[in-house]
């Protein structure tokens, strides 16, 4: 059986204030689908995972926010909502159009040397061994299958702030389980 994660394993990124109660289709771990009524008090993550706060049937809880499957209604209202279905990022998804005209970069690797890679964010392309590999994979580049550790971490540092990339696809690059394949950089 898993072992259940606490609240204090998780860090809390935002509260939210009002809390917003949701009516939501959610599929647990061991994947029966069930419909909830939560409040959702706290976002945050666990390695790249999305985890909200709430509270389900008087209790707090925390639960994956990629297991929300559809927000079937908002109960409150008088703000925007937070909560949304979270879609599952996959190997295969498009990057979207990086927001700046000429954004060309020198990464480091990874390991411990002095080299360097050039990244171009607006092709998504490295000079890297990796391509190779992954296109040997089927993927080309845009795709996030392509996404080497230093385009990742290229666009997590260079991606303007006022740039609403959705959460789920930032939480992907910034998985070093997702984007790195072996020791090559």
């Amino acid at each position: 059986m898993p072992q259940m994660l606490r609240s204090d394993d998780i860090t809390w990124t935002r509260t939210v204030e009002p809390r917003e109660r949701y009516r939501i289709l959610y599929l647990d771990r061991d994947g029966a689908r069930s419909e909830r009524i939560i409040e959702l008090q706290k976002i945050g993550e666990v390695k790249g995972v999305p985890y909200l706060g709430v509270v389900d049937k008087g209790k707090f809880k925390t639960m994956r926010a990629d297991r929300v499957l559809a927000v079937l209604e908002q109960l409150s209202s008088g703000h925007v909502p937070t909560l949304r279905s979270w879609k599952q990022v996959g190997y295969a998804d498009t990057l979207p159009a990086f927001p700046v005209a000429s954004a060309v970069h020198k990464i480091a690797t990874v390991a411990k040397s002095n080299r360097t890679w050039t990244v171009d964010l607006n092709h998504y392309t490295c000079t890297c061994p990796e391509k190779r590999i992954r296109s040997g994979f089927g993927y080309a580049p845009g795709q996030l299958g392509f996404v080497c550790p230093h385009i990742a971490r290229a666009i997590l540092e260079h991606l303007p702030a006022e740039t609403h990339w959705p959460d789920e696809l930032l939480a992907f690059l910034r998985d070093p389980r997702r984007v790195h394949i072996d020791n090559l950089s």
